[in-house]
């Protein structure tokens, strides 16, 4: 297996996609090779929130990175509002944050582990990946109505919270 750059991976971190891969098709989905980067994309269809997953193996760090990457952007008009929003999400989150990308107004939700020294176990792989579904499913519907003017920052963080807080979360 080589990295995207066409250089040969790290015995390590070789071990480490393996392991990736595995995961995600244990999980039912079908992981695609990235180019530009050692790990793979996801993608997710049918219900839920309208997100790409992407997964990533580090080169040489012996980290572990995944990102649930929404398919909209956030329009120029409504960034100021995205960006309360997703802080104010992230205040108290003990893992992953919302982060958005100023220049195009892509919306991300990201997790991470170190490994460092010791082999990235699937375990540690999938509760990355589980944290990070439950925090997007969790604001996904208010992120969007934010996204799209029918609520301000406020009004959705309250709106997401309060739903988590009828549902037991």
């Amino acid at each position: 297996m080589s990295k995207g750059n066409g250089h040969p991976a790290r015995d390590h971190d070789r071990v480490a996609l393996d392991t990736l891969r595995d995961v995600l098709k244990d999980a039912g989905l079908a992981p695609s090779p990235l180019e530009e980067a050692q790990g793979y994309a996801v993608a997710f269809e049918g219900e839920g929130p309208d997100v790409d997953g992407l997964a990533h193996i580090l080169d040489g760090e012996d980290r572990f990175v995944f990102l649930l990457v929404f398919r909209k952007t956030a329009p120029k008009a409504r960034r100021d509002q995205v960006m309360e929003f997703i802080t104010r999400a992230n205040y108290g989150m003990s893992i992953g944050c919302f982060e958005m990308d100023l220049s195009d107004g892509e919306v991300r939700y990201r997790t991470g582990v170190d490994y460092r020294g010791q082999r990235l176990p699937a375990w540690l792989i999938r509760n990355s990946i589980v944290a990070a579904m439950d925090a997007v499913e969790l604001y996904c519907d208010s992120l969007e109505d934010v996204m799209k003017g029918q609520l301000d920052a406020i009004k959705a963080i309250e709106q997401a919270e309060s739903q988590a807080d009828e549902d037991g979360d």
